[in-house]
């Protein structure tokens, strides 16, 4: 028996061996061109002037949750203009696009989103908010939630304005933390 061990242990080391080796490096890769190449690459015209940033907000109000009916919904954004005149600038007209309070069935992986069912445009005025950039505060009842806000407008505090130029957008969707505190 034990030499019928010691037959099995040279035969299946005898067959471990050649796995045990290294295997062989692969060849170098070939060598590529050295010519030169010029590349370039055109990016398009930024669509706003000044970059967006939308900040979401609670109405503000309590909510009455016993007696009686409750009161109307409302959103509150927070739009702040930083970047190229952002300081500059003294009013704009936007549009905001959200949705109501109606009952609406939402597909969870739904590939185009939502539709907005709420849509309102609006003057605002803007005030400074530090060294480089201005807010404006807009108030949406009947919003219960703000999809996007779209720069159609821009008045400078020299007077000159700026248009969104054709088919072109300057549309930010608002940060989706929400404000609970006011600013």
């Amino acid at each position: 028996m034990l030499r019928l061990s010691a037959v099995a242990l040279i035969l299946a080391g005898s067959v471990c061996l050649p796995a045990q080796q290294a295997a062989p490096l692969p060849a170098p890769p070939p060598q590529m061109d050295r010519g030169t190449q010029t590349f370039a690459l055109v990016l398009p015209q930024a669509a706003c002037p000044v970059q967006m940033h939308a900040l979401q907000g609670g109405s503000g109000e309590l909510t009455a949750v016993r007696d009686g009916p409750a009161g109307a919904p409302a959103q509150r954004i927070h739009l702040v203009l930083s970047g190229g005149q952002a300081r500059q600038a003294a009013a704009a007209h936007v549009t905001v696009r959200g949705l109501s309070g109606r009952n609406r069935t939402v597909q969870t992986f739904a590939p185009l989103g939502l539709a907005p069912d709420r849509i309102r445009t609006l003057d605002v005025q803007f005030r400074p908010e530090s060294a480089t950039e201005v807010a404006a505060d807009l108030s949406l009842p009947g919003f219960t939630a703000v999809l996007s806000v779209q720069l159609e407008s821009l008045t400078y505090k020299d007077g000159t304005a700026w248009r969104v130029a054709g088919t072109r957008a300057c549309r930010v969707a608002p940060d989706p933390l929400v404000l609970v505190a006011g600013r």
